[in-house]
Formats: structure tokens, C-alpha cells, sequence
């Protein structure tokens, strides 16, 4: 309270080093010092259990379930006009460095006198603590195939599961001004999940399919959203980053597998995945004390995810005169486009966007008839596609860093002992 004359403390460093400021802020008309103490604790607890019942020789089911408690409490200090007590008296003089070298005689050492002033009123003080729990269950049923035909064998099954992710705090705004407090704490995230699938064997063992259909849907999902904050009522910095439930998400999907020897020393394999993901709501609360609501429910679902991705292989293993064999393989990966950047759906892509490409990958394995060794050559995107690995921007300049260009090398293998 104002009353509260406060108290003071010193502030060790973690590090057990302590530095020296410059210049002092109030001495050149800037900003208060800043300092920070904070607290976090974490206690979680989980009981799970899982069953599977043989219902008859074509049918079984699986039931499982978790229960999850999270006990967590932090507070945190955020508080300015702090002290460097250097024995230098005039502040506009502390410079960094070692003072052997700027002729200072002693390092900085923090003090900061904990008052209404400048924990309420110049900076803030938070504390929260609250328990989140969740039972999140997961049943299965699936039956199996029998061979006829050109199926050997296989089975079908269905699967909806939950899942849970636990809620926390945003330690670091001001919880002291009501329009903001409400984001103090964030909820858990919830998600149910659906998958339909297929598994099987053709045509004498020398075909494997799996393939699956999933459906997502992601309710309270915690996102992180950014506050305009530039006349510091929120807290310290301009613009202040909290985590909060805003949104809800559908999730949709294909995935297929196949593994397929479809003439004697040959080996074909294809991954395919297609994947549909979009804010179905994304909306919070105007911090601006209205009573109104922010809509971005256009925005686009940053997972760096394209829509589709095929991943071919295909090999052949030649029989030399001497018995060793020779193994050439071309990869060939395919993946749409993709944007580090993307604001708002179906909007084109930015100078963050990565265009679909193809990039190609071979080698050729020799291994001897007898020997415990085999050598390969291998080259990987040789056709030296230009392919972001990361993109962002910093203070309005773009940062990129592309995958490796095409390279090629050699690789040795050798094998001893009871296994070779």
C-alpha cells in the first residue's frame, strides 16, 4: 500500500557477476532502471491405464485413459528506479567494462528499494497459482482381414483418442490494470482426434499398404497474440506478448504408405500425405476496456506445413558375375508450397514463401560377395533446388537460410565381431 514504506534488498547476479550501467538513464532524461525477481513452480501428477479385449478371432478393442493434475503457482516482481551503488558519484560517468580498464575502482552493485511506488505504481507485482486437471480417454476397435484374392492378409480399424495440454500463466504483464488481468492465467488446450485406417498385404507378401484418414478438432487453443502497449500500462515493453485461448482448429488429413517389390530385385516405395488445417475461431478480448473483441479468425495456421508432400523411391539390386551386388536408388521428394510468414489464408505468398519444388537424391551401393564392408556413392538435391530452411524478418530486414545446396559424397561401411 502507500503506506508501506517498503524495503530494501540487494539483488545477487545468477551468474556471480555484476556490470556496470551506461549511462545512467534518469541522469540522461531516460528511463528508469529495471529489475526483475520471479518464481515458478510446477507439480504434475498422472495416472494412466490401457486395456486391450480379444472380442473374437476377427475383432478387438482397446480402451485406455489418463487423468492429469497440474499444480502451478509463480509470482513475479517487475520494479524500477533501482541503484547502482559503484562509489561513483556522479552516474552520467559508470561505463561497462572491467573497471581495471575504465579506472572505476569497484563493479555495480544493484539495490531496489520494494515499495508501492515502484512495484504498483512505477512497475507491478503478480502471483497466481491454480490447478488444472483432465481425463483424456482413447478407445479402438479393429477387426481382422482374411486372405482371399489377391489379399494375403490386413485389417481395418477406428480410433478416437483426446489429448490435453495444461494451462499456465503469462508472468510478465501488468495484472494490476483490470483489462489486462484477464490474461493472466490461460486455460489448457483440448483436441479429439479421429482415424480411420487400412493395413495389408498383397499379392504374395511382395505389396504393404497403410493407409489412414484423421480428422483433428483442437478447442481452447492456447496462441500467442501481441498487445500494442506504447503508453507502458500493460508493463515494460512497447508491444506485450501474451499466450492466451483464442481459437479453435480443424484438422483433416490423408497419409498413405507403400512398399511394393513388384519384380524380382526391385523395391518401390511412396509416401503420400495431404493435410487440411484452418482456424474455424480466433478471437479474444479488446484489452482496451470496451467490452468489444478482436476477430482474426482469417488468419492463417502457422505450422510451416504444405498441403501435400510425396516422397518416391525406387532401387534395383543387380547380381554381379563375382556374387556381389550393385544397388542404384533415385529419390524424387515433392512438396507444395509453403509460407515462414503467412498472416492471413489463401493470401499469396510473402517474401517469406517457400514455391513447391522437386528435389532429386541417388546412390549406388557396392557390397562384395564376401567381406564384412560396402561402399556407396550418394548426391543429394542434384539438381541444386533453392529451398528455405528458415525465414523471418528483424526489424524490417529479411533473414533467410536456405538447405544445403546439391552435394555429393562417399560413404564406407565396415562390420566386426559376432554380427559380421
Amino acid at each position: 500500500s502507500p503506506e508501506n514504506p517498503g524495503i530494501e534488498f540487494e539483488c545477487d547476479s545468477v551468474s556471480g557477476l555484476f556490470f556496470e550501467l551506461l549511462p545512467d538513464p534518469l541522469a540522461s532524461g531516460g528511463s528508469p532502471r529495471f529489475i526483475n525477481q520471479s518464481r515458478v513452480e510446477n507439480e504434475s501428477i498422472g495416472i494412466f491405464g490401457h486395456l486391450t479385449y480379444q472380442i473374437n478371432d476377427m475383432w478387438s478393442l482397446d480402451a485406455g485413459a489418463r487423468w492429469t493434475e497440474d499444480d502451478r503457482n509463480f509470482w513475479n516482481m517487475e520494479g524500477l528506479d533501482s541503484v547502482c551503488n559503484s562509489g561513483i558519484s556522479a552516474p552520467g560517468v559508470q561505463t561497462l567494462g572491467d573497471p581495471s580498464t575504465t579506472g572505476n575502482t569497484s563493479l555495480c552493485d544493484l539495490s531496489l528499494t520494494v515499495n508501492f511506488d515502484n512495484t504498483v505504481g512505477g512497475g507491478f507485482f503478480n502471483e497466481a497459482s491454480k490447478k488444472f486437471d483432465e481425463i483424456t480417454p482413447m478407445i479402438s476397435i479393429s477387426r481382422q482381414l482374411a486372405g482371399g484374392g489377391v489379399l494375403d492378409d490386413g485389417m481395418i480399424y477406428a480410433l478416437y483418442s483426446e489429448g490435453f495440454l495444461t494451462g499456465g500463466f503469462n508472468t510478465e504483464l501488468n495484472s494490476n490494470v483490470p483489462t489486462i488481468a484477464q490474461f493472466l492465467t490461460y486455460d489448457p488446450e483440448s483436441v479429439k482426434n479421429y482415424e480411420f485406417g487400412f493395413k495389408g498385404t498383397f499379392a504374395d507378401g511382395r505389396v504393404r499398404i497403410m493407409a489412414d484418414i484423421f480428422m483433428m478438432d483442437y478447442s481452447n487453443k492456447q496462441e500467442s497474440i501481441s498487445i500494442a502497449n506504447p503508453d507502458g500500462a500493460f508493463g515494460i515493453d512497447d508491444v506485450l506478448g501474451v499466450v492466451t485461448n483464442v481459437s479453435s482448429v480443424d484438422i483433416s488429413g490423408v497419409e498413405l504408405e507403400l512398399r511394393a517389390s513388384p519384380w524380382d530385385g526391385g523395391f518401390v516405395s511412396v509416401d503420400f500425405g495431404y493435410l487440411n488445417n484452418e482456424y474455424a475461431e480466433f478471437s479474444y478480448p479488446d484489452p482496451d476496456g470496451t467490452g468489444g473483441s478482436i476477430d482474426q479468425s482469417n488468419t492463417a495456421v502457422s505450422d510451416l506445413t504444405p498441403d501435400w508432400t510425396l516422397n518416391l523411391g525406387i532401387e534395383h539390386e543387380f547380381q554381379l558375375g563375382n556374387g556381389a551386388t550393385l544397388t542404384p536408388r533415385l529419390n524424387i521428394y515433392s512438396a507444395d508450397e509453403y509460407d515462414f510468414n503467412a498472416e492471413a489464408q489463401d493470401a499469396p505468398l510473402s517474401p517469406c514463401g517457400q514455391k513447391a519444388y522437386t528435389k532429386l537424391g541417388a546412390r549406388m551401393t557396392y557390397v562384395p560377395a564376401e567381406g564384412n564392408w560396402q561402399a556407396s556413392i550418394f548426391g543429394q538435391n542434384i539438381t541444386d533446388e533453392k529451398i528455405l530452411e528458415a525465414c523471418g524478418t528483424s526489424r524490417g530486414v529479411y533473414r533467410y537460410r536456405h538447405e544445403r545446396p546439391a552435394f555429393w559424397g562417399v560413404e564406407f561401411q565396415a562390420r566386426w565381431g559376432a554380427g559380421a
